[in-house]
């Protein structure tokens, strides 16, 4: 039985040891969330002009990067695009979060939520079916406070 629940606070301060969030195909991840977790030493993500840092192949929906930092596992899935949305959101994260290979609960940023996804317009109840429908025990976390840089 997967369970899911869903949190307001810092998910810098969960007890998971993996956190999932969102990254851009274009590899612009200067702003949100994602500056928050390259400034706390993913810096391989803020800006990769559309390639995997570690492979330098070209990025790809559905993709995870990840890296650990201090004892935790960041997982950023390339789900959304700068210049052409969130298209295939719900696709792409399901399929990235059911092929992570992680058995223990993961923690989530509430990808795409208006205070936080860098461009508006995501399919917020799409994303959430996503976390709903994977195979994983996630933790949601809402209303974050992030970078504004």
């Amino acid at each position: 039985m997967v369970i899911k629940t869903e949190i307001d606070g810092d998910v810098f301060t969960t007890e998971h040891r993996h956190i999932v969030f969102a990254l851009n195909i274009e590899g612009k991840n200067i702003r949100g969330f994602a500056l928050d977790i390259a400034l706390k030493g993913f810096e391989e993500i803020k800006n990769t002009n559309g390639k995997n840092p570690f492979t330098n192949e070209e990025l790809r929906y559905g993709e995870v990067i990840s890296k650990e930092i201090d004892g935790r596992l960041y997982h950023g899935i390339v789900c959304y695009s700068l210049q052409d949305g969130w298209g295939n959101a719900y696709m792409y994260i399901l399929k990235a979060l059911n092929e992570l290979d992680v058995q223990e609960p993961m923690s989530v940023v509430d990808i795409g939520n208006f205070l936080m996804g860098e461009r508006p317009g995501a399919p917020d109840q799409d994303i959430y079916l996503a976390f709903m429908n994977c195979n994983k025990k996630l933790r949601v976390y809402k209303n974050l406070f992030f970078c504004m840089s």
